[in-house]
């Protein structure tokens, strides 16, 4: 797994950008609330935040009165994710430095898991997958943040890339498609995954899924002027708010929620 791209501060200036934008900031609380509300933890419990980035959901987490172990394969990411930590006073997180592919926790010995955005970047996305799974309790609970391959952006990508003839080398394999990405100057892996497929392979490993619901609607404000893009983070927030109501198949992100089955 190439980690160039996450060795560049770059990178986090550039998601901050397009990802947390002030319009979209009501999203990611509700989202992160509600995620946190489905892996059943009790106040003060500890959660495992699986590629914590600069920490932004970890330092939520916090406010909502976990403890948090952070885990990230970035120095750079961490050293911004203790900065943003320290000013946001969420003293109760712990960073470490740790690849998903092979993380350091025991087996069977983490009640409460989550991994938001992280897993689709992972070329090896089923020795991620693998990990997370030997990892966690059973009766522990795993929330996964991850695109859908079958969302109407991907459609609408196909359909532009048709029209000016443009080939992107891809892998297809059974969790969904990936390929290499420009990101600055490095590259960045991105999988666009099979909901479904991913499921069946998390239930064939002893984990059943409790919920599938909608992220974003949509990601394609990302390739528009910044003008507009707060339009697009305010349907992405009427969705998530309609989530039990509106269906996730369409929608660019699906959050998923599994629970392993007791030995």
């Amino acid at each position: 797994m190439s980690t160039r791209v996450f060795e560049d501060a770059k990178t986090y200036t550039s998601w901050d950008d397009h990802f947390y934008h002030p319009a979209a900031l009501r999203f990611y609380d509700e989202a992160i609330a509600a995620m946190l509300g489905m892996l059943s933890l009790r106040p003060g419990d500890a959660v495992v935040d699986a590629g914590c980035g600069v920490g932004v959901h970890s330092v939520r987490a916090v406010r909502h009165g976990y403890r948090v172990h952070a885990v990230d394969v970035s120095p750079t990411a961490l050293a911004l994710a203790q900065r943003r930590a320290s000013e946001a006073a969420a003293d109760r997180v712990t960073f470490v430095r740790g690849d998903l592919t092979a993380l350091a926790f025991r087996d069977a010995s983490v009640g409460a898991m989550f991994s938001w955005g992280v897993i689709i970047h992972i070329p090896e996305i089923e020795r991620a997958l693998d990990e997370l799974v030997r990892v966690l309790k059973p009766g522990g609970r795993l929330a996964l943040y991850v695109t859908n391959g079958a969302c109407a952006d991907d459609a609408l990508r196909a359909v532009a890339r048709s029209l000016v003839r443009r080939h992107r080398p891809q892998t297809r394999a059974r969790l969904g498609t990936g390929a290499w990405y420009a990101m600055d100057d490095e590259q960045i892996w991105i999988w666009q995954l099979d909901v479904p497929a991913l499921t069946a392979y998390l239930e064939e490993r002893g984990l059943r899924c409790l919920d599938r619901l909608a992220g974003e609607l949509t990601q394609l404000h990302i390739h528009l002027p910044r003008a507009v893009r707060p339009l697009f983070h305010r349907a992405n927030n009427a969705w998530f708010k309609l989530r039990r109501r509106l269906p996730a198949w369409p929608t660019a992100m699906n959050l998923l929620v599994f629970e392993k089955r007791p030995a």
